[in-house]
């Protein structure tokens, strides 16, 4: 069921469903919790499944000018504790990732497991701020929707755009409603987050980590490289998906989830 609520005096909109223990999951940039929606049908009869827009995305409204991960992060344990949900295993998708290691940071006690999907705990080098920095000047000249068209569908493998067009424009059309200030306030956040490597490795329970082998975003090298010397990551590479992979390989990404579900204390 969808509901809006208000946080800070803005409204923030969100999708609660299923029974069970809680699990929530976090889109990425120019994503909205829409995005969640098939994927969300896998868990909902042995979870209560949050997802949300985060602020600036889809139905939320801007909170700042520069939406931090901790910002983020807030927004998420407001909205459990407003649905009096106890400790959840946080599913986060590329910046969605970013906003569940800063729950995990600042809120240890509400969190049982964590699911990095297609994301990264590592902060921004500087080719990247450099190239974040780009697309502000972008969106700031009035080239929004040139951002968007060119983003979208590098977040898929190329050899899946065929199968997921329709997909792709969906995604598009909800990012082209966005305005300039909301996204560039994600992108301001992204890039001045914090490097969570070492906390991720040295957390007390397991972590799923799912990497796509064709991520055009974030290296399969990347990944490997953060699961290094760290026993309690458990690793799963999506061997036919870009950066989307639970479109790309719903039900085999799904699948891992499940297991790692069952498998946590």
């Amino acid at each position: 069921m969808n509901y809006s609520t208000l946080y800070q005096g803005k409204v923030i909109t969100y999708s609660l469903s299923g029974e069970g223990p809680a699990l929530v999951f976090l889109h990425g940039y120019l994503e909205t919790k829409a995005v969640w929606e098939a994927y969300t049908k896998h868990f909902e009869s042995t979870h209560q499944v949050l997802t949300i827009d985060l602020p600036g995305h889809g139905g939320s409204e801007v909170l700042r000018t520069v939406h931090s991960m901790k910002d983020l992060a807030m927004v998420v344990k407001f909205l459990m504790d407003k649905h009096s949900m106890g400790q959840t295993v946080v599913v986060g998708h590329s910046m969605g990732g970013y906003v569940a290691l800063a729950f995990v940071d600042h809120y240890p006690e509400k969190v049982r497991g964590l699911v990095m999907f297609s994301s990264t705990a590592m902060n921004d080098n500087t080719d990247r701020i450099l190239a974040r920095n780009r697309e502000i000047s972008l969106i700031r000249s009035g080239k929004k929707d040139q951002v968007v068209n060119h983003n979208i569908p590098n977040l898929f493998a190329a050899q899946n755009l065929a199968e997921f067009s329709h997909q792709v424009e969906a995604i598009k059309v909800e990012a082209k409603k966005m305005t300039d200030i909301a996204m560039i306030a994600a992108l301001e956040g992204m890039k001045t987050r914090v490097n969570n490597v070492n906390m991720m490795k040295h957390l007390p329970y397991s972590v799923l980590f799912i990497a796509g082998k064709h991520d055009n975003l974030i290296p399969l090298e990347n990944s490997l490289r953060q699961v290094e010397n760290a026993p309690r990551i458990i690793l799963k590479v999506l061997e036919n998906s870009g950066h989307m992979g639970y479109i790309e390989e719903e039900t085999v990404s799904a699948q891992y989830v499940l297991d790692y579900l069952k498998k946590l204390p």
